[in-house]
């Protein structure tokens, strides 16, 4: 029987089934540290994943104002991602500082947290890092090198470097200030010139203010140490960054997971969620392009479209977000086949899965289908038993 026989992924299968076992573990971390524990995960999975994006903001706040509510003075986030937009580190901890001013803030890094993903963590009052959790740089990456008429890829630090390399060679006291100024003016488009240079600023800007608003932040120079460490000393956006060399850069307020005592605990809750996401099971179609809903089948017969690429979670409520091909959002009761979104025909009615494809749905778009699983009542971290609603 495959995955599709059932109706059910086997990603969506291990979310079912894993619930209990990982509300358990969300007890047990909140019990054991005295703080509201809260999920956020996306998909890394070769070939079918997601990302960090602004609008995980509103399905975070749920869970954070019900927190507010229960007089929350401790919050962990359960955090493992490879980044994304970079706009969201901030902005998520400008919410939970609105929501919840008085309470220490906290992260539990189980795996690899790149990018803004890193952003997120360094704005936390603690992170927590065991043997296999890995940070990043955190330098917003743009949509082209600042010297291209017509971008090809490439990071806002590029600008920085070229800096570095005037610097290194000594050329400002070999070349006229005007004569630089007309070289990249003649080789490189100046407004996409001045826009890099803006987001180089606002980069420095953006994480001084993420490094400032801890309850105790670190003296002005630690916090322009670690930014610059975090900005432009790692030359490689996709380095990993491991806790020994994040303590040596000034990350003063990391702790290890073994002091906690609960390696196990949190290393089986991500295996959980790794499972759910089917996070190390890289998604192979049998073979390129396909019909309607078939487009998104693995080779085992799996329906990929129902496996979360975005997981948040607490207590609280359960929100799996799941991919789909188009680009309009599609929400439904049920993830599955059944719910799954219609693929788009050509008189733009969507009707029938044997419809020729438009071509602009034939790669699967970055849209999220939110699904929310809430409990019946708002939990104590005593309480052992959780129900669904419905």
């Amino acid at each position: 029987m495959t995955d599709m026989d059932n109706g059910d992924s086997a990603g969506l299968r291990a979310l079912k089934a894993g619930e209990a076992a990982r509300l358990d573990a969300l007890r047990r971390i909140g019990e054991a540290r005295g703080s509201t524990v809260l999920t956020y995960m996306t998909s890394f999975r070769e070939g079918w994943g997601s990302a960090v994006l602004s609008e995980d903001i509103r399905i975070l706040e749920r869970h954070v104002a019900q927190a507010r509510a229960e007089g929350c003075k401790k919050l962990d986030l359960f955090l493992s991602t490879w980044g994304g937009d970079a706009t969201v580190p901030w902005s998520l901890h400008a919410m939970l500082r609105d929501y919840l001013p008085k309470a220490k803030i906290g992260v539990i890094l189980p795996f690899e947290s790149y990018s803004a993903g890193t952003g997120i963590a360094l704005g936390c009052d603690e992170v927590v890092m065991g043997l296999s959790s890995v940070l990043g740089p955190v330098d917003t990456q743009a949509s082209g090198y600042f010297w291209q008429p017509s971008p090809s890829g490439g990071g806002v630090s590029a600008l920085h470097g070229f800096m570095q390399l005037l610097r290194d060679f000594d050329m400002r006291g070999k070349l006229d200030d005007t004569v630089m100024l007309d070289w990249l003016t003649r080789n490189s488009d100046p407004l996409m010139l001045g826009s890099v240079y803006r987001l180089f600023r606002e980069n420095k800007r953006k994480i001084q203010k993420i490094l400032e608003s801890r309850q105790q932040p670190l003296s002005a120079k630690d916090n322009e140490r670690l930014a610059d460490y975090f900005l432009y000393d790692v030359g490689i956006h996709g380095q990993g960054i491991r806790r020994r060399e994040a303590r040596d850069a000034g990350l003063s307020y990391q702790t290890d997971l073994e002091q906690t005592g609960l390696e196990n605990v949190v290393n089986g809750l991500f295996q959980l969620y790794a499972d759910a996401m089917q996070l190390f099971t890289p998604f192979a179609r049998p073979h390129p392009g396909g019909d309607g809903y078939g487009r998104d089948r693995g080779l085992n017969g799996e329906h990929v479209g129902d496996t979360p690429v975005v997981l948040i979670e607490s207590l609280y409520e359960t929100n799996a977000a799941f991919r789909g091909y188009g680009v309009q959002r599609a929400w439904s009761d049920q993830p599955g086949p059944a719910g799954a979104p219609a693929p788009v025909s050509q008189d733009g009615d969507g009707a029938g899965l044997d419809d020729q494809i438009r071509p602009e749905f034939q790669q699967p778009a970055m849209r999220l289908s939110w699904q929310a699983t809430p409990r019946r009542q708002v939990p104590t971290m005593t309480r052992r038993s959780r129900k669904h609603r419905g």
